[in-house]
């Protein structure tokens, strides 16, 4: 008795096993399975580390830049860079005449850098509904009391900081 035998398989199993093993994968067969995703995932970002890593190859900052300026049109953002890594190794040179290759993860990951990021979505938000009201003309009493509130207690927040 063959091993095929002893577990009811027969040739067309075996091929089909073969085969499937050799075949390239059909993501759209398993589409939705956490592993299409993960796999899926580290496609883009493969393919994205790729064209950013050739962009700057070829042309420097200033061709990530007209990238990043062409998302922005076609995205509808407004983007802005808050931090700069060379004007922080500049900072860090003029302050203390050393330079520390490790300086940009410290800040990133910083207390700093959070309060940063927070302090621009709340003024973002802020000037964002302040332009609407604006834009609208649908200035209340109601509404304009709320606005210097908002502005007072956003100048103590600052002076507390």
């Amino acid at each position: 008795m063959s091993d095929d035998e002893d577990f009811g398989w027969d040739e067309e199993d075996i091929e089909e096993m073969e085969a499937s093993i050799d075949a390239p994968y059909d993501y759209e067969k398993d589409e939705g399975s956490a592993l299409s995703e993960m796999q899926k995932h580290m496609f883009e970002n493969r393919v994205i580390s790729t064209f950013v890593r050739n962009a700057y190859d070829f042309g420097g900052t200033n061709t990530l830049l007209e990238v990043l300026g062409h998302v922005e049109r076609k995205m509808g953002w407004r983007t802005e860079i808050i931090a700069d890594r060379n004007a922080l190794d500049d900072y860090m040179f003029y302050r203390h005449e050393t330079f520390d290759e490790d300086v940009w993860s410290y800040y990133a990951n910083s207390d700093e850098y959070e309060e940063l990021v927070r302090q621009i979505a709340f003024i973002s938000e802020k000037a964002m509904s302040d332009f609407v009201e604006l834009y609208s003309e649908t200035s209340t009493p109601k509404k304009t009391f709320k606005k210097k509130l908002r502005k007072l207690a956003w100048a103590a927040y600052k002076n507390l900081s």
